[in-house]
């Protein structure tokens, strides 16, 4: 095939391109705009070819970034300029030479009548410091935000793979992609700013693929540097978002990117001196690659629109179920009907619920970030090991998620693994280990938190616990409860603050949150050997699996996540301690009990606990025995807020709609117990 055939069939192939395209495929328009400029090159400049495709990328462009309706009559006029320009150059002649001259004249009618870019985009389109440009359409800039942030969470976990694994050319390659098409897809939509960084970034690894330098210390610093400030750049785009401040990172930045020789120089003398480098690997779950799934993104407004009306389906076929008429009626095709429906009702909120539910993944990718940070921070050689990133989590939990673990993470650096020296002269593997491990468990999610370093020290935690007054000296605790101790405000034993850590806020706030989430923390741990801290987080804040109890004439619903066991107490099992209530044994440990009739004022529920049933629940600080009449069964509850009117009920964690069509309070554990510890059980003061 000759130069002239081939440019033709080149053009025409992005004619079809043009015809098919997407409006919210950026990529795919980043693909016909390289295209179609280096088809530009091949032609002739002063030929009316050149000036047809010329007229046909503006156009093209002026359409795409919102500054005229892409709508298909204009893509149809782009695709037919673009087809008459590729029979002209395959077979020029009067009459392929007359329909290029229409077709030209048609995009000229299109830009005469709609603003081009060049008239409506100002000199530099970035608005001030955030980096927007004004015109573009904002449907295809959110399409842009998301799918810029996605390539930037590939980079950034590549380059953590680098720094462990060498200069993998594949993992090379993944990073350098991610960095490419973020430039191509900021330079199509004229955001210039994000254009330089992602360029610049894109030469840095160009370097290393090149086997010119290799992605370690200051190097592998400066690439994840740019993914840090390409991802404030992006968000900041969002209107929506918290406007951050990037412009003195940015310059910093580019100036260290356009300066590599000098850290070319300074590179191998560093590597020499410095403590050995932190090792932080992750675990590769599967080492095939699955199938690429199709995927749409759809408005989390109407996703959680969607979920909400499939709980109110649930709702009403339970009340269905359970309507006195349906239960009277003996019509065993009746029975078989609704038996079949509940089950396809069940089968429709399984499914909803799991559009909620997102991967671990990018979690645990940020912790493998900050884990990494903190080791060359500290100087301390770590290795970050990471599994079940797969394991699945209501995507609201997600965020919230975040800051108990960065604490977490903190806390194990700074305090729970020694320095290289220290493990050396225990006999211990310099490079100390943590591992980040989730799965799924009855319904609930688990994450577990680890480190082989120094563990706790119960006596200190206990000497300084004493010290705050937090207990009082002598009094009997178990080793639980001397390590739930760490998790009050202002509970610290470091000896010296530090940058990292050691202020006393760090395990309070990742308690906070995981409470707020309706789920606890456990720690295990041995002296000199291991730190485990076990998160327990139901699915889904959405719906809980709930225990339903009777107390007096009034039902309630108990998380199943909060209940240790239910048991009837034997004779001489109860007693009164002075100044603590009532008390039952429970496993050689007295705890607490509640009676909820008291504490709700209620009218006829069983005053004898003998005669009462006991509900064992786990607090935040301690557990307690809850008393009540009656289990009445399990149920999965969809859980409603209780209204502004009812905010002031601290002992109620939301309501939900009963089989029968009556509200249940869903009883929050943690405010029961404090309430009772500020209150006597009349409810006084």
């Amino acid at each position: 095939m000759d130069s002239k055939q081939n440019i033709s069939s080149i053009i025409e192939s992005i004619a079809a391109g043009v015809l098919a395209i997407s409006p919210r495929d950026i990529e795919a328009k980043v693909k016909i705009s390289v295209d179609l400029a280096k088809a530009l090159e091949s032609l002739d400049s002063s030929s009316l070819s050149a000036q047809a495709v010329t007229l046909a990328l503006q156009v093209f462009h002026a359409s795409c970034q919102g500054l005229s309706p892409q709508s298909p009559e204009l893509m149809n006029a782009v695709a037919a300029a673009l087809i008459s320009v590729s029979e002209h150059t395959a077979n020029p002649n009067s009459q392929t030479e007359k329909t290029l001259k229409e077709n030209y004249n048609n995009l000229q009618v299109f830009l005469q009548t709609e603003p081009t870019q060049a008239q409506q985009a100002p000199q530099d389109n970035d608005r001030s410091s955030q980096n927007i440009a004004i015109d573009i359409d904002p449907e295809l800039l959110q399409e842009f935000i998301a799918e810029a942030l996605d390539h930037v969470a590939t980079a950034e976990s590549s380059l953590l793979n680098i720094e462990t694994k060498g200069d993998d050319p594949e993992l090379i390659n993944a990073t350098l992609r991610a960095f490419h098409t973020v430039k191509g897809a900021s330079a199509f939509l004229g955001l210039k700013k994000i254009n330089k960084l992602a360029h610049s970034g894109e030469n840095l690894l160009a370097k290393a693929r090149n086997g010119e330098i290799k992605i370690i210390g200051e190097y592998a610093d400066l690439a994840l540097q740019s993914c840090d400030v390409l991802k404030k750049m992006i968000q900041s785009l969002d209107d929506q978002a918290t406007k951050l401040d990037f412009a003195d990172d940015l310059d910093r930045l580019l100036a260290n990117l356009s300066n590599l020789e000098s850290l070319n120089k300074s590179e191998p003398k560093s590597a020499k001196t410095q403590a050995p480098e932190s090792d932080i690997t992750q675990e590769k779950q599967n080492q095939t690659k699955a199938s690429t799934e199709s995927t749409v993104r759809v408005s989390t407004k109407r996703l959680d629109d969607l979920i909400d009306m499939v709980g109110e389906l649930v709702i009403a076929q339970s009340m269905v179920a359970q309507d006195p008429s349906v239960v009277a009626d003996k019509s065993s095709n009746l029975t078989k009907n609704i038996a079949h429906a509940g089950k396809i009702v069940r089968e429709l909120q399984d499914i909803t619920m799991a559009l909620r539910l997102v991967p671990l993944k990018a979690t645990f990718a940020k912790m493998t970030r900050v884990a990494r940070d903190l080791a060359r921070k500290s100087g301390k050689t770590i290795k970050f090991v990471t599994s079940g990133e797969e394991t699945e989590i209501d995507r609201n939990m997600v965020q919230v998620l975040n800051d108990p673990l960065v604490h977490m993470i903190r806390n194990a650096v700074d305090h729970g693994i020694e320095c290289d020296k220290q493990r050396s002269q225990k006999g211990k593997e310099p490079a100390a280990e943590i591992r980040l491990h989730a799965y799924h468990s009855a319904g609930n999610v688990i994450i577990e938190l680890s480190d082989n370093g120094r563990g706790l020290d119960k006596q200190k935690i206990l000497a300084k616990a004493i010290e705050l007054g937090l207990t009082q000296p002598g009094r009997e605790l178990t080793e639980s409860d001397i390590f739930s101790l760490i998790f009050q405000p202002g509970f610290s034993t470091a000896e010296k603050v530090t940058d990292i850590s050691g202020r006393g806020v760090g395990l309070d706030v990742a308690n906070q949150n995981i409470t707020a989430l309706h789920g606890r923390i456990e720690v295990q741990s041995e002296s000199n050997t291991q730190t485990t801290f076990t998160i327990r987080l139901p699915l889904t804040m959405a719906i809980t699996d709930a225990m339903l109890v009777r107390v007096g004439q009034e039902r309630y619903l108990l998380p199943t996540i909060n209940i240790d066991r239910t048991f009837w107490p034997q004779p001489g099992s109860i007693s009164t301690v002075a100044g603590r209530g009532e008390m039952v044994m429970y496993r050689d440990k007295l705890i607490p009990i509640l009676r909820l009739h008291k504490i709700l004022d209620l009218n006829g529920a069983t005053e004898d606990p003998h005669k009462a049933l006991l509900v064992v629940v786990k607090g935040r600080r301690l557990n307690c025995a809850l008393l009540v009449d009656e289990l009445l069964g399990h149920q999965q509850a969809v859980i409603k807020s209780l209204g502004k009117a009812l905010t002031n009920v601290t002992v109620a964690a939301g309501g939900a709609i009963l089989g029968d069509g009556q509200v249940g309070i869903i009883l929050d554990t943690d405010s029961l117990i404090d309430f009772t510890n500020n209150h006597d059980e009349s409810g006084a003061a």
